[in-house]
């Protein structure tokens, strides 16, 4: 006899869409020309600005957090500017190739996976080079380091204010604290699949009022991508083109919901998953690849070890899918999430699962979900 497995996602975006998320989903469509809509829209930027602790105005727009990465280059800056990217992992490699592709002059502080930027190295670089602007991401997803982002805003403002700093923060808000405003962050990339909760489909730029001077003087091209005239238009309430209407509503309820629970709950339910789920996979053998890991998501790494072998039994035997490493790193690590709609429970449930698996390949010793179970409560 066999039986339907319940799909379980536990990858660092998509994550798992709550059930009053997608009970907004199948509500009747409305149109994005209408009153109805144009309330919603203005009240979800509102709440969008408020949770990236900013007074600045975010801007939605419809598509994957890469279209705001691209929209974010090909927006404010010209042809031959120089900029520095921050290369740790994959999306700070999609930073550069970004930059790249629009004809800016870019120079690069790579890093070893799993590490994290120094400002030390930062400062130097930008004390001797003048700066267009400065990319780096907040959670490289692709390690799972947190970089000192508020550090290194605070370093360019002092010692750099004409360069605009920009950060991707998609693996990161909602999960981990970002304070826009303080942090001298021009302009902040999100998107929607994450710690917000919802399907893919939407990326949203929160701007300051800088990287819009800098904006009117931009010589790249962009048509879809038209942030200054989606502000415009986003500030009545519509929108240049046909967005994405089913997603913001449900983007306006996840908000609702996140503001529900309270922004220091919320980052306090991040931390104590992120640390309970690490110590119950160290108590079993694993160690944790980056140094300075984010709350968003856990990445394990283990010698000798088949991490794809273990992936794929997850998924067969228990409907549990977790991400395996990129390019080089394929095999070498696995990616847990725990950003969004996650709990004790969830967690509790992957690792009890994880422990079955492994035992397979080798002799585990200890109890994560015990372990993960003590360390939760011991910090709650």
């Amino acid at each position: 006899m066999s039986f339907t497995i319940k799909k379980r996602l536990f990858t660092p975006g998509p994550t798992p869409v709550p059930y009053y998320i997608r009970q907004a989903l199948a509500e009747p469509a409305i149109h994005h020309r209408t009153a109805q809509f144009k309330e919603v829209l203005i009240d979800t930027k509102a709440k969008l600005s408020r949770l990236a602790e900013s007074e600045n105005q975010t801007v939605v727009l419809t598509s994957s957090g890469t279209g705001a990465m691209e929209a974010s280059v090909s927006n404010f800056f010209s042809k031959g500017d120089k900029v520095l990217v921050v290369r740790a992992g994959k999306f700070g490699e999609r930073w550069g190739k970004i930059c790249e592709a629009f004809g800016l002059d870019v120079l690069y502080y790579d890093i070893e996976y799993g590490d994290s930027a120094d400002p030390n190295v930062i400062e130097e670089i930008i004390r001797k080079e003048k700066l267009s602007g400065l990319f780096i991401q907040a959670t490289e997803t692709s390690t799972g380091a947190f970089h000192p982002i508020e550090e290194i805003g605070k370093l360019l403002k002092t010692i750099a204010p004409s360069t605009l700093y920009i950060v991707d923060a998609v693996s990161t808000m909602g999960a981990v604290r970002i304070k826009t405003d303080l942090y001298n962050i021009d302009i902040l990339v999100w998107g929607s699949q994450k710690g917000l909760m919802i399907p893919p489909g939407l990326s949203f730029l929160t701007i300051s009022d800088k990287a819009f001077e800098r904006a009117s003087s931009s010589d790249l091209p962009h048509f879809y991508f038209n942030v200054a005239g989606e502000l415009e238009k986003q500030k009545g309430g519509s929108t240049l083109y046909t967005p994405a209407t089913a997603l913001i509503v449900a983007l306006q309820k996840a908000l609702d919901k996140i503001f529900e629970e309270g922004l220091e709950n919320l980052y306090k339910r991040h931390k104590l998953l992120a640390s309970a789920t690490r110590a119950a996979l160290i108590e079993i053998g694993f160690s944790l690849f980056p140094k300075h890991p984010s709350d968003a998501l856990t990445v394990i790494t283990k010698r000798n070890f088949d991490f794809e072998k273990a992936r794929g039994e997850l998924l067969n035997w228990f409907g549990i899918l977790i991400a395996g490493g990129q390019g080089n790193l394929k095999g070498k690590i696995v990616r847990i999430a725990h950003m969004g709609y996650f709990d004790i429970v969830d967690m509790a449930g992957f690792l009890g699962a994880f422990k079955l698996v492994c035992s397979e390949q080798s002799e585990i010793k200890g109890d994560p979900v015990k372990r993960f179970t003590e360390e939760y409560n011991k910090n709650e």
